[in-house]
């Protein structure tokens, strides 16, 4: 099996999670390298070490800053389940190359998205 990079999103004692199934490769990585939950934490090095890691210190190896918001989100059903398949619970910038389509989205631009 692999690792997965999942982002605890509620406060201590709740269940909530987002997973992070692909990122868009920066210098050094070759394309295609960072799809897919397992080559993503293959990619970047991660392992249970970094469980329980604050998100935004910046003193750690792995960490999210501000960035550019995409411009279209995508929303389609997940990947790979078979509970609740059929709710829209992924999100993704819908310009990426990196990520892989299973199914037709639907997107929203930002501008929708904001009113």
């Amino acid at each position: 099996m692999h690792h997965c990079l999942n982002f605890a999103v509620e406060r201590e004692g709740t269940a909530g999670c987002v997973l992070i199934r692909a990122a868009e490769p920066l210098a050094g990585l070759a394309p295609g390298a960072a799809t897919g939950p397992g080559r993503l934490c293959r990619a970047l090095a991660i392992d249970t070490a970094l469980s329980g890691r604050h998100l935004f210190d910046a003193d750690r190896a792995l960490y999210l800053r501000e960035g550019r918001p995409a411009r279209r989100i995508g929303v389609t059903t997940r990947v790979g389940i078979r509970q609740a398949a059929d709710w829209p619970l992924r999100f993704f910038d819908a310009d990426s190359a990196a990520v892989s389509f299973h199914r037709a989205p639907a997107t929203y631009s930002l501008a929708t998205a904001r009113s």
